[in-house]
């Protein structure tokens, strides 16, 4: 308890707070500790709100009693946005304001939904933790040179606008030609031209990657896809291939550098929700579009796969603008709309799934699954 406020704490100075009376054991959720806008929000604690400002981190105290100045009382979405901020699901966005209007983020449908998925399982709706070595990669060659860091800190300094992803780990198989098999190479990094020249001389040499506690052996090749010169890593074939190109994976998917406030996020989807609810999921967790924003097909199949036991209390057999998404997308819109989650953008219950999500309408959508009796009812 003490050593978590004592890093809360911390982060809190980094943003040249007011001062707040804070007492030694636990936050005084009386003081106002953020007073100005912030940009994320992907914590709470004890009634406290971790939030990011312009990439420094802090706290709002007391995120769970707000007076927001732009959510009028008639609104059609004041009650979710009560709901929401009341249970500590959702805050405002600094300064007494929700922006029920402001499109929400692919991560921050992630987190939602992984609130959801918990507080649906008995949690407490709190994000697991992510460790300081998760996701931290060495690859050495043989020749004694490293290449290592999280997955968004693998810099280049090409300074070269590229189609190939620069800087990240990455996760390839290219299937072979004249029946020779799959050939599968991992951990692209974009390189310069001399360092190339020196990669050659280390072709089919031993090299190493460490990754999360296991070490793994296999060799680098350079090649140069879209004109920009890369090394690939594959791992040797008396290794156990498939553990470790499953772990390389993990990796390219989910290495979150420390620096991203949605982490924490990434790695609670990656070890709480099984592998088989993971499709649903997939629009919102790729983590390096993070900052795009979250169509309406994409928060709904993460919430219905997030929900347990929706109660059917309406009979439709079809929505009008779903039957062009995957059958999985299809199937979480209908039990959305039969559990009176959902009901459309128009008359007739279009769903329109590739429109942006607002606040006010994932407020509506997550307040309704926690809360039966706000779902929709056939006379509403």
């Amino acid at each position: 308890m003490k050593k978590a406020l004592s890093l809360l704490l911390a982060f809190a100075l980094l943003c040249a707070l007011p001062a707040a009376a804070l007492a030694a054991d636990a936050p005084d959720v009386s003081a106002q500790v953020v007073l100005c806008d912030f940009d994320s929000v992907y914590e709470f604690y004890d009634g406290v709100a971790l939030v990011q400002k312009d990439r420094k981190t802090g706290l709002l105290s007391d995120p769970r009693n707000p007076v927001f100045t732009d959510v009028p009382a008639d609104a059609w979405y004041a009650p979710y946005v009560e709901y929401v901020a009341e249970n500590g699901v959702m805050i405002g966005t600094g300064g007494g304001m929700f922006e029920p209007k402001r499109e929400l983020t692919k991560m921050e449908c992630l987190t939602l939904a992984l609130r959801l998925y918990d507080l649906q399982r008995g949690g407490d709706g709190t994000l697991m933790h992510a460790p300081s070595d998760w996701g931290f990669a060495t690859l050495t060659l043989s020749d004694g040179t490293v290449y290592s860091g999280y997955g968004a800190e693998l810099q280049s300094d090409l300074g070269v606008e590229s189609s190939v992803p620069v800087g990240r780990w990455r996760w390839y198989a290219y299937q072979g030609m004249m029946g020779y098999g799959t050939l599968r190479r991992a951990l692209r990094q974009l390189v310069t031209k001399e360092e190339a020249d020196r990669i050659y001389a280390l072709e089919d040499k031993t090299a190493t990657l460490e990754l999360n506690g296991a070490t793994y052996t296999g060799a680098v090749h350079c090649w140069t896809p879209d004109g920009y010169w890369v090394m690939d890593f594959e791992v040797d074939e008396t290794e156990d291939s498939e553990t470790a190109y499953a772990a390389i994976l993990e990796l390219a998917r989910y290495s979150v550098d420390p620096s991203l406030w949605y982490r924490d996020a990434v790695y609670t989807f990656a070890q709480r929700v099984p592998e088989a609810e993971r499709k649903s999921f997939d629009a919102v967790s790729e983590w390096h579009w993070g900052n795009s924003p979250a169509a309406r097909k994409h928060f709904a199949s993460a919430l219905a796969t997030a929900a347990v036991d929706l109660e059917e209390i309406h009979a439709i057999d079809a929505v009008p603008d779903i039957d062009e998404l995957w059958e999985y997308e299809q199937a979480a819109i209908l039990a959305l709309y039969r559990a009176g989650i959902l009901n459309g953008v128009d008359d007739v219950g279009t769903f329109a799934p590739d429109k942006t999500l607002t606040r006010a309408e994932a407020a509506a959508m997550v307040s309704r699954i926690l809360d039966p009796s706000l779902r929709i009812k056939a006379s509403d």
